[in-house]
Order: structure tokens, then sequence, then C-alpha cells
């Protein structure tokens, strides 16, 4: 009997126990619970707790497990419902690039929930609110010209007004319906950008319009409005009636042909124009002077010498009084290959052949340039080479009078910079070039495409160079005057062991009076935007420099092209292995290779080549934290060597895009 009690204690001990064992586990959270039984934790980390959000973000998870994670999905709930899966960043991270725009202002509950092993574990869920109806700054973006419902043909400009305060990083053109166009547009001031948009090179028809304006990594539209493309009839606001024939009109040419246009009436002027090839890579106007030949009767011999196998627009241009019209005709260059396909596209691989000049530098610097004919643009594109005419290279001697003569036919204009030269001190000079053969002729160096929009002569690199000149000549004096600065020894001694220890062997290459020179750069610099860099910012551009050339400035230009690079100027030394780098990374980030003819494209390449500083007063520091963001997503770290950072200053301010 006793016993019998004792098992019946001992069973009701026991039953006691799994009890409050059970009851114990019903009040632990979900969380917990896993992370107990699969050591796993889920922490949603931004954005936080209780914050207001707009626009584009980061949502960042960080899941702590030493298990194989299958995949991380973010939750969003209450005002709108979402559910995406996110990606993984490295050291068990995980983001998704959330653009609250999409949604409705007001509360969301968001969680964050990883499926390791078959199992979902769950972040702790909390709110946040989106509001971007008060976050969107007063943007308007409108197209001037042309107007709504205007009918327009030929070239014209297309201009369009941003009402904003903030920098604009780029404004683009769009037109669609009929066919699809998009460009980038130039700056011409006071808030207004242009675009020269040739309407003979589209199909007639009706074409909805619209311009872009990105600002601070946000999109601003302006009001579509609709014109009326018509290239092929008269303006029939006007009374006047001139119509005009082709008498010659041919489909396909194999050489230079004469064509000939006839009008029914006396008329003040008349041109050709021709345009193409269409939807080639490469497209120009050549107008031509029309030749009376009888009683209202022109003609122009086209010289196709230069001129690639395609399709053409060709064009004549009459005008009597105020009036003015034209008729086309569509002409096909074939020769012995014809590159046309059935629906009138030129192949990427097509022959167009283009003259092209490329600059190869050797390791002890010795540099060379090389003239040759290239299949066509993409294959100059990647060859690293630069533009110089249509056609086959008629000589590969840059000096010769046959080259000369090709760079008088051409008209492409570009800006570049020359040097001029006073005894032993020289400067540069800014200055549009009708064509690259012209700029090559004088030695120069190509900037961008498009005539200069800055002073000929550039005052900034003049003082730069002065500034340089100081420097190596012993005169920090009067720089310290202009910076309103004291010498001061010991931060030199402190910067030349902070900064210049790791050129140790470089430097022993280099005067005594080089290495004081660069030093002093980076205690003060020389000019008030160096001054603002600050001596860290300094020293990266010395090692930008040293990364590029593979040695310190060993001289009074050498140390004027690193004073440059702190000013986001480009220097007036090349290194090929330093752009070719570049050009690996650029296709790295943005999965292409470079066109040398995009200025945004040049900028990418030179900023990583040669690490260009954006100006102290132009860094914008939430268009640098969102390059940091795209530059972890790529390279899945943070920005860590110098090369890392002039990396993340392209991403950010050199406008290319993939």
């Amino acid at each position: 009997m006793k016993k019998l009690k004792k098992s019946r204690f001992f069973a009701l001990f026991v039953s006691a126990v799994l009890i409050l064992n059970q009851a114990a586990f019903l009040f632990i959270p979900v969380n917990s619970s896993h992370a107990e039984e699969g050591h796993t934790t889920v922490t949603l980390t931004e954005p936080g707790d209780g914050s207001t959000i707009s626009g584009q973000g980061i949502v960042q998870v960080q899941v702590d497990t030493a298990e194989t994670v299958d995949e991380v999905n973010f939750h969003w709930s209450i005002t709108g419902v979402g559910q995406v899966k996110m990606t993984h960043t490295g050291n068990n991270e995980y983001q998704y690039n959330w653009d609250t725009t999409l949604l409705d202002d007001g509360k969301y509950y968001l969680k964050a929930i990883a499926s390791v092993g078959g199992q979902d574990y769950h972040s702790v869920e909390f709110g946040v609110k989106v509001d971007n109806a008060s976050q969107v700054p007063s943007i308007t973006v409108s197209i001037i010209e042309p107007a709504d419902g205007e009918t327009i043909y030929g070239q014209g400009i297309a201009k369009v007004h941003i009402d904003t305060a903030e920098t604009v990083d780029k404004a683009q053109f769009y037109w669609s319906v009929t066919e699809v166009g998009q460009t980038d547009m130039v700056s011409v001031g006071n808030n207004e950008y242009e675009y020269n948009w040739d309407t003979a090179a589209i199909a007639d028809g009706k074409y909805e319009l619209k311009a872009r304006a990105c600002i601070n990594g946000a999109d601003y539209y302006s009001q579509s409005i609709t014109v009326a493309v018509a290239n092929d009839v008269s303006d029939a606001a006007d009374p006047v009636s001139i119509n005009i024939e082709f008498i010659n009109a041919l489909e396909y040419i194999s050489k230079s042909t004469v064509f000939s246009a006839r009008v029914d009436t006396e008329v003040d002027e008349i041109f050709f124009d021709v345009f193409g090839p269409v939807g080639a890579l490469d497209t120009k106007n050549k107008q031509y002077t029309a030749i009376p030949e009888g009683i209202n009767t022109y003609y122009f011999n086209w010289d196709i010498t230069d001129f690639p196998d395609g399709p053409y627009k060709l064009k004549a241009f009459v005008s009597k009084g105020a009036f003015s019209t034209y008729r086309g005709t569509k002409v096909n260059i074939q020769r012995d290959m014809s590159v046309v396909s059935g629906d009138g596209a030129v192949s990427i691989s097509a022959y167009l052949p283009e003259c092209g000049i490329k600059e190869e530098c050797s390791s002890n610097g010795i540099c060379t340039e090389t003239i040759k004919t290239y299949d066509n643009k993409q294959a100059i594109i990647e060859a690293g080479a630069d533009f110089l005419y249509h056609g086959i290279c008629k000589s590969d001697d840059i000096n010769s009078d046959e080259f000369a003569k090709m760079c008088e036919e051409e008209y492409e204009p570009i800006c570049g910079e020359i040097k001029i030269c006073e005894g032993d001190f020289c400067r540069a000079r800014i200055q549009t070039f009708s064509n690259l053969c012209k700029l090559r002729i004088n030695r120069g160096r190509l900037l961008y495409y498009g005539g200069c929009k800055e002073q000929i002569e550039d005052v900034d690199i003049v003082k730069i160079e002065e500034k340089s000149n100081l420097l190596v000549n012993d005169k920090l004096g009067d720089i310290l005057v202009e910076l309103q600065e004291l010498r001061n020894i010991v931060r030199e001694q402190e910067n030349e062991i902070k900064y210049l220890r790791s050129f140790v062997a470089d430097l022993k290459k280099i005067t005594q009076q080089m290495q004081s020179s660069i030093n002093n750069f980076i205690t003060y610099g020389v000019d008030d935007n160096t001054k603002r860099l600050g001596a860290g910012e300094r020293a990266a551009v010395i090692h930008s420099f040293k990364s590029a050339f593979n040695k310190l400035p060993e001289n009074e230009e050498e140390l004027s092209d690193a004073i440059k690079i702190a000013n986001g100027r480009w220097p007036s030394l090349r290194s090929e292995e330093a752009e070719e780098r570049a050009r690996a990374k650029f296709h790295n980030i943005y999965k292409r290779n470079p066109d040398t003819e995009n200025q945004n494209d040049n900028a990418a390449v030179t900023v990583m080549a040669y690490g260009l500083r954006q100006k102290a007063e132009n860094r914008n520091l939430e268009s640098e934290k969102q390059g940091i963001k795209t530059f972890r997503h790529i390279y899945n770290k943070l920005p860590e060597t110098t090369e890392d950072w002039n990396i993340m200053q392209a991403i950010t301010y050199s406008g290319a895009t993939r």
C-alpha cells in the first residue's frame, strides 16, 4: 500500500512538471523559440521602429545564424500589402531597395522572415510611417519649345525649363507614339536645357513629348504635350504653293551620282540636304549648294566617297519670301556589300569604316598615336580609340597634308585643351575645335564633345599652374597669405609621418624640394577649394596620382596635374594603363563598354583612372551615401582604399548609367 502511494505521488509530480514546462513553452515568443532551437535570430535594422520615411531607401536585415539561409523576404502591410525577396549583400546582411513612392501614404507594419533549413524565423514586427506628400520639393519641369499642338519639321530646338533651387543631375527629352526616342539635354543657363532635335531623322506623324529631370536621385516629369512632325509636306497654313519634283530619284546608287530637282516657280534659294545612314551608329547631315541647270531646275553631285553603305534621306529645301518647304526621297548606298537588313536596320557588326586614333603608352612613359581604319564606330569604342572622321583613313601621318585636308571636311565640334607657352612658363587654353583632327594637329587633349561652355582662357587652370610654380620654387609664404594661414612646422612633420610614410621607396626617387612641395600641399592646400578638402583628401589625391602614373609628382608640371585632380580638373598627363583599368571597372559597374563620345562615360572613366575630386562646394553627402550603397551592392563591401573611393565618386557624380 505504501509502495502504491509513492508511485502515485511520483506520477503526479512528473505530470505537474510536464504541465508547467508546457505552460512555459506557450509563453515564449516565436522568435526566441526558434533562436533557441536553431540558433537563428532575424533583426530588421533599417528603417528604424517608428520612423517616418519617403522616396527610395534601403531596407536592411541581419540574420544571425551558423546555418545556410535559403532566402529572406521583406513584408509590409496595413495601408498596402507587399512581400519581396531580399538580396544577400554579405556578412549575413540582406537588402531591398524599397520605393515608397509606389505606395499610399500611411502607417505600415514591417517584418522580415528568413527561411533556414525548412523553418521560418521572424523578426520583431514594428511600424513606420510613409509620408511622401510632405517630402516632395517644389520642382516643376516645363516644355517651353515646341508648343503643344504645333506642327514642326526639319531641325529645331527643344527647350525645357526646370524650376528648382536644387542641383539638376540630368535633364532628358522623350518623344513617342509614331517612334520612340530619348536623349540627354544640354544646360544653357537660367535653369533651361536644350536639345537640337532633327525631326528629319524620324517618321512623320504625331508625337507625345515629355521631359524628365533627375534631381538628388528622384525623377520629375513635365506634362506631356503633342506635336505633329510633317517633313514631307508643305506648310499648309501658308498660301504660297511650291511643288518640288526629283527628276532622278534613284532607290540604289553604288557611286557618286548627280541628283536633280525641279520646282514649278521661281524661288529665292534652294539647297540639298543628305542625312544618314538612317539607324546607323553614327549619322551626319551634309548640306550641298544647289547649282542651276535650266529653268527652275537645280542639281548637285553627291560624292559618296566618305559615306558608308546604308539608307539615307535626301531632301531639297526651297524658300520664297517668308515661305519655305522641302521634298524628301530615300536613297540607299550599296557598294560591294549591303549592310541594310530587310527591315532597314544597320547591324552592329556591319562594315561602316571609320578612321580613328589610339594613344598607347609604354611602361617608361613614352606614348605613341596610331591612326587606323576601324570596321565601325562600335569597334572604335571597344578599342578605346577616338573617332577622327568617317570612312577609310587617308593617311596614318597626323602631320600630312592629306590628314589636314580630311580635317577640313568634317565639322563635329569638340572642346579641347592646348598648351600656350611663353618662355619656360606654359598655361592651358581651352577652345572649340571644328573636329578631333584639328585638335590632334595642335597636340591638344580632348575634354568633351560639343562646343566649349567655358572661357577660352581657362583662368582656373592658369591659377593652378601658378600655385604649382610657387610650391616648387619654395614660395609657400605667398600661398599661406592667400589662405590666411600661418606656417605650422609641427603640422608639417605630423603629416609627413602620417601620410608620406607609405611612399618611402618613391620619395627616394624625387628631390628634397619636391618632397617638401608635396608635403606642403597635403598640409595646407593651395587654394580655397583644396584647403576645404582637408589633409586626408589631399593625401588621397597624391595616392591617386601615384596609382595612375606609378610614381609621385617629380616636377612642377606633374605637381600641377595633382592640384588639377584635387580641383576636379583633368590632368595634362595621360596613363593608358590607368584608363584601361578604369574601363574594365566601368564595364563591371555598368555592364557595358564606355562610349568615348558620351560626356558622362568619359567623366566616369577619368574619375576612376585619376581620382578627380568633386569640388568641396559641390559635394552632396546624401548622393554620396547612395553612391556608397551602390558600391556595396556591387562589391559586397564598403569602400576602403583610395581606388575604392574613386569608384564611389564616379558612381555618384559622373552621370553614367547602365
